[in-house]
């Protein structure tokens, strides 16, 4: 009975009372990139970049080949076109009838035992 003498609005079954308090409302935000997420994520566009500039680097370096190609094939058959025309012309002006021909021309005459037959070998 002593302590119910000290506490005198005590009640067993009663709770204490507790002050009205606001609800603390925790706010969640988005989450924020981060100077590292940002720094990593610009390299590997830099990175990207320059990926493909050496791939058009090398596209143009191919291109550029195959045109250099091209042009010293056609100069290598227009030159093979001239060299078989001139192998006909030296064909035809070894011709031993028209070297009689212009022997003639100039005065010569054919006497058969100066003529010496040489092999090419």
């Amino acid at each position: 009975m002593l302590a119910r003498q000290i506490q005198p609005n005590y009640q067993p079954n009663q709770q204490p009372k507790q002050s009205p308090q606001t609800k603390k409302v925790i706010r969640t935000s988005r989450a924020r990139i981060t100077l590292g997420e940002k720094l990593i994520a610009l390299m590997i566009a830099g990175l990207v970049l320059a990926l493909s500039g050496f791939v058009v680097h090398n596209y143009v370096s191919i291109y550029s080949l195959n045109k250099q190609n091209y042009e010293i094939e056609q100069a290598i058959t227009q030159q093979t076109q001239v060299n078989e025309g001139l192998n006909l012309q030296v064909v035809e002006a070894r011709d031993p009838e028209r070297l009689f021909s212009i022997a003639k021309e100039n005065g010569f005459e054919l006497n058969a035992e100066n003529v010496e037959v040489v092999n090419k070998n």
